[in-house]
């Protein structure tokens, strides 16, 4: 490890100003012993006596001290990287007021890694801007106007994004998990296997959206707009989707096992292959909703429209809601039957 060289010259400087101290010293008691008279031989073995106690002090201070020096050159490494981080963010900050072009520009140039956690960035234009692989964890994002943004593989941990414009933004990748983005705009924005569980989204607009093999668990998505958004092979385990708006939504091969869909509008939705093991789905709307193929046992049917739904190849089994007429009705459309559906399902489900 190396020791800044400020610190090694300071102590250096310390050692020397002690050493010349001591040597002073041994000179005032020989003058004084002596009367100021001192003879030659005593001299002499003056000042062999000062070279061998100097060089005697910087082997010890050189060699059996390492650890002591080990450990300084630790904290002061760690103390300039902090002070270094520091100074990176309120750089970073400083180039992002010049605007998104001379931003775009650096950051086309830098190699450097973008540390903007915590910071307070509301209600700027950030139109364009070039967010990728940008550490913006914790940072306040409300009411940002991040339009076209490129945020991929962003880490938007914890961060604050309510009512921030996010329309055609890439954030692809990105982490955005317990962060707040209620009533935030991401139509037409690309997600594709975005990180999004535990997130809060109410009220969010995610219309036309590309969220393919996105990760909603257990997140809060009531009353959000995902209508015709891409959400194939996308994750809502647990989540809360009350009241959402999924018209013509593609959820094919999605996982909503135990999502509350209670008020929902699946109306022309694709959830072919879609797996709703005790989901409720009291009340929604599934007018022309496709279901082929879909795991439907222990889902919760209650008041919801079963007359147009598509149900080719679903499985159905201890369904609330359904009576004995619903369920000839669904089989003469080619849906199946389980009466013990849960001896098929691996996965158990805590509330």
């Amino acid at each position: 490890m190396r020791t800044s060289p400020n610190i090694l010259t300071a102590l250096k400087l310390q050692s020397l100003i002690k050493q010349i101290l001591i040597v002073l010293l041994g000179f005032i008691l020989l003058l004084l012993v002596t009367k100021g008279y001192p003879p030659s031989s005593w001299l002499a073995i003056y000042v062999f006596s000062s070279i061998l106690f100097v060089a005697l002090d910087e082997y010890r201070t050189s060699f059996y001290s390492p650890e002591i020096n080990e450990d300084l050159s630790e904290s002061i490494k760690e103390s300039a990287q902090n002070t270094q981080t520091l100074t990176h963010k309120d750089v970073h900050l400083e180039i992002l007021q010049r605007g998104t072009w001379a931003w775009n520009t650096w950051r086309q140039e830098s190699t450097l890694e973008i540390n903007l956690s915590g910071t307070n960035l509301r209600r700027t234009d950030l139109t364009e801007v070039d967010f990728s692989d940008t550490n913006l964890s914790g940072a306040n994002l409300r009411e940002t106007n991040l339009t076209r943004a490129n945020l991929q593989y962003a880490d938007l941990r914890d961060s604050y994004l309510s009512r921030a414009n996010l329309c055609e933004a890439n954030l692809a990748g990105a982490n955005l998990s317990r962060a707040n983005l209620s009533e935030a705009n991401f139509s037409r924005a690309n997600l594709n296997e975005a990180v999004l569980s535990r997130a809060h989204l109410g009220g969010a607009n995610f219309s036309n959206a590309d969220l393919k093999e996105v990760n909603f668990s257990r997140s809060h998505l009531s009353e959000v707009n995902f209508s015709k958004a891409n959400l194939s092979e996308s994750n809502f385990l647990l989540a809360d989707l009350s009241g959402a708006n999924l018209m013509g939504a593609d959820l094919s091969g999605a996982n909503l096992m135990g999502a509350d869909l209670s008020g929902a509008s699946l109306q022309e939705a694709n959830l072919n292959g879609a797996n709703l093991y005790r989901a409720d789905l009291c009340g929604s709307n599934l007018l022309n909703t496709i279901f082929s193929y879909a795991n439907l046992t222990g889902a919760d049917l209650s008041e919801a429209e079963l007359t147009f739904m598509v149900v080719e190849g679903a499985i159905f089994g201890n369904n609330r809601g359904l009576r004995e007429e619903d369920k000839a009705n669904l089989c003469a459309r080619g849906a199946i039957f389980r009466d013990s559906p849960d001896s098929d399902v691996p996965i158990l489900i805590e509330r």
